[in-house]
């Protein structure tokens, strides 16, 4: 099964200011300096590179760390917490965290990012450092290099400086997005990035409450890559999709007990307890943006959640639960939920879980899961992973719970 979970070493990184030693905001000179740093990352040399985010609100730190290798025969290697991703000898591979014995394969085709987009069904998967080196027009990387935190970025100011943290001289840009600001620190004769600064506003919230938000970058250029990128398919299983390689639970595992109770945000506004739903049958279904199978699995949800509204509007309510969203705060999240639902037209209301306090009551370790809850309280299915049938097996579930449960 997929899982995702929120990261928590802490690395004791500050936030250091640099210190402009000369300073240019004329065009001609942002452009250069934006030059010098792209055409670092799209050389054809073998290189490794990577990547550190770190965020700071108050006491509470959170760390996410992935790293790149390039080969100079255009080989890509990409390893994150929870996937890995291998382009190599015209095909790309993907694994997954804690599935061992399967591999999904497809032919490059148009691309490994292209490729990637599509296995994913989202382009966000794409790290910065391959946008820059693979694609011709790479579009905002720093919002890709700061997982959306900031986007809608621009480059306003460059500068002479130093760096974080020690006293080599530093090519320092100035970043503005709608979020928030911060200075990109590279090499001043390389252009290799070596961190970015930058403090996150939350437009939902007071505006002296900032999140820091610390990116460290470790980037170096190699004769020949060791070990060489190559990935052996020998002794897993060969699928072409993300569900193909999830375990197949055609039936709902069965639960018993009280479901447990909680209150969670929605969407449109407002919170929802789930005690105070008794009575009702309760539907719930655990996914997130970026997760394959719940892009999936959502409109089933839906088809469900329309049949209940037509035909039993007082005894069944359906949520969608949104889990493990990636983003720096709530607004981030709210902002990127509410985009998805809009796109995708989805009426029924979704509420939003930030941490991990909800998937853990619920045993939730990979999603999409999708909850059924008797008018008594109790768990009495849970759905794990993408089924065709989904709609039918909730609509048989319910119907014979409205027969048995009066």
């Amino acid at each position: 099964m997929m899982k995702c979970t929120p990261f928590l070493p802490v690395l004791a990184l500050a936030m250091v200011p640099s210190v402009v030693l000369a300073s240019e905001d004329d065009s001609n000179a942002i452009d250069a300096a934006v030059a010098k740093v792209t055409s670092a990352y799209r050389t054809k040399a073998a290189m490794t590179v990577g990547t550190t985010l770190t965020l700071v609100l108050d006491t509470e730190k959170i760390s996410e760390t992935f790293s790149t290798r390039f080969d100079s025969d255009g080989g890509v290697e990409i390893t994150t917490p929870n996937f890995n991703c291998i382009s190599d000898d015209g095909y790309v591979y993907v694994t997954i965290s804690g599935l061992d014995t399967v591999v999904l394969r497809r032919p490059v085709g148009e691309g490994p990012t292209k490729t990637m987009a599509d296995i994913f069904r989202t382009d966000e998967v794409v790290p910065w450092d391959v946008a820059l080196r693979l694609q011709k027009e790479p579009g905002d990387w720093i919002s890709r290099m700061t997982f959306g935190l900031m986007p809608e970025s621009s480059f306003t100011g460059v500068s002479s400086g130093v760096m974080p943290g020690d006293d080599a001289p530093a090519m320092v840009l100035e970043i503005t997005s709608s979020r928030g600001a911060g200075q990109l620190y590279a090499d001043p004769n390389s252009g290799e990035i070596h961190a970015l600064v930058a403090l996150i506003s939350n437009p939902a919230g007071p505006e002296e409450i900032q999140t820091k938000l610390n990116i460290q970058i470790d980037t170096k250029m190699v004769d020949v890559l060791e070990p060489p990128i190559s990935f052996d398919a020998k002794g897993r299983k060969v699928v072409e999709s993300i569900e193909d390689m999830l375990p197949k639970e055609p039936e709902p595992a069965p639960v018993e007990g009280i479901a447990p109770d909680f209150t969670a945000e929605q969407l449109d506004g407002g919170d929802v307890t789930l005690s105070e739903l008794r009575g009702k049958i309760v539907v719930l279904d655990f996914w997130a943006t970026w997760c394959g199978p719940c892009r999936k699995g959502l409109p089933l949800i839906q088809q469900f959640a329309d049949w209940a509204k037509e035909h039993h509007p007082q005894d069944i309510v359906v949520y969608a639960v949104n889990v493990w969203e990636r983003g720096s705060d709530a607004s981030v999240i709210v902002q990127k939920v509410q985009q998805f639902w809009e796109s995708n037209k989805f009426t029924m209301p979704t509420l939003i879980s930030y941490g991990n306090a909800l998937t853990n009551e619920y045993k939730v370790s990979g999603i999409p899961v999708t909850v059924m809850i008797g008018r008594n309280g109790n768990m009495v299915a849970k759905h794990r992973g993408y089924t065709a049938s989904l709609f039918d097996d909730l609509k048989a579930e319910a119907e014979r719970l409205l027969a048995t449960e009066q």
